[in-house]
């Protein structure tokens, strides 16, 4: 038993190491990308489909069913109303964040990436009317004030950067929850729904690419311009690919092996080491005020996590002392276990009935 723990011990912390080193990586890579090759469209088309490509082993690895019999429940309906707006939301997700982190920097980008609680609190109000209590709602004024106050002090600020970090985040918010409906209603495995939002958001995708950025490059090539170094080009789209899909598939990994409350607190630290990776290692501007913001900021979705941990225990109090009218009364959206802080990674989780620990296995 206790070389059980000293093994899953070690496994948690290579995990951890591992996830944050390459998502800490994967994100400054992309912006040394957008740096140099300023075509936002290409790299979202790149890890669309390198992670179509590389799902497939990983799917068969774990032996998920992908046949259609063991989910008799996905009718044309749920790719119709489900599936398909899933796919639409990733490719604005996506595109939105590369677009935001071409015209902005790193760090600033991820000090507004940090207000995604705000948004998932505003949809949760709206979509299934549930209220927060009071330490939730206070939680968000210094992430609030925070993005305001590096907004206010960025140097690299300009309002399309802005408006499209913040769909992005705001997308990535209603997306999970919308992932978590999804699969509580079908009880489809988690890896079958990367390798299917990817596969569609790569067909939705792929006409407005070569309509865009596939004919610019292309008159590149044919002038032979020999300002860019096109092995480079595909070198670095290739390894940000890659890191995109490894960074996704640790987070499942390091889900699977700890708490929902460890893993957000870890997805927080994770933020803040790519916000210092920006400033150090690809010199952001660091005035006083964005310092203080982006400290604002990031104290706050550890607040907030913290406050969401504290109400949904006080609620798990409750049902035990009245299960049955719980169950009954409470929403799809409480059965999944809530709203989780994570807009790096498109994560939908596996339902599972003991919300401190979210079901990612096969």
């Amino acid at each position: 038993m206790k070389d059980f723990f000293t093994k899953k011990i070690i496994q948690t912390i290579v995990t951890f190491v591992a996830w944050h080193a390459i998502s800490a990586g994967h994100n400054i890579l992309a912006k040394v990308i957008l740096n140099e090759f300023n075509y936002p469209l290409t790299v979202t088309a790149t890890q669309f489909l390198l992670t179509t490509l590389l799902i497939w082993p990983v799917v068969g690895f774990h032996w998920v069913d992908m046949s259609q019999k063991n989910n008799e429940s996905m009718s044309k309906r749920y790719w119709l109303v489900w599936l398909l707006p899933l796919a639409v939301g990733k490719v604005i997700t996506t595109t939105s964040s590369q677009w935001s982190l071409a015209k902005l920097s790193l760090s600033y980008v991820h000090t507004v990436k940090a207000s995604q609680p705000i948004f998932t609190v505003a949809f949760i109000r709206i979509a299934f009317q549930k209220k927060q209590t009071g330490l939730v709602y206070l939680s968000l004024i210094p992430i609030l004030g925070g993005v305001g106050l590096a907004s206010y002090s960025e140097d690299t600020f300009n309002i399309s950067g802005f408006i499209s970090v913040l769909i992005a985040t705001s997308s990535f918010a209603l997306q999970n929850i919308y992932n978590k409906q999804l699969l509580s209603e079908t009880n489809m495995h988690s890896f079958r729904l990367v390798l299917i939002l990817s596969q569609l958001s790569l067909l939705l995708f792929a006409p407005i690419w070569l309509a865009t950025d596939f004919r610019t490059i292309l008159d590149q090539i044919l002038a032979n311009n020999a300002q860019i170094n096109w092995l480079k080009v595909f070198g670095l789209l290739l390894a940000d690919g890659i890191l995109s899909f490894v960074q996704t598939l640790l987070a499942f990994v390091f889900l699977s092996l700890v708490s929902h409350l460890t893993y957000s607190v870890a997805n927080a630290t994770k933020r803040i080491e790519i916000i210092l990776g920006g400033i150090i290692i690809l010199h952001d501007h660091a005035s006083v005020f964005k310092v203080i913001g982006m400290c604002l900021a990031v104290s706050g979705v550890f607040f907030y996590t913290f406050a969401k941990h504290l109400m949904n225990k006080n609620k798990h109090q409750t049902k035990s002392l009245d299960d049955c009218e719980t169950i009954t009364g409470s929403s799809t959206y409480e059965k999944l276990g809530g709203d989780s802080v994570d807009d790096d990674v498109d994560l939908p989780r596996s339902v599972d009935v003991d919300e401190t620990r979210p079901l990612t296995g096969p």
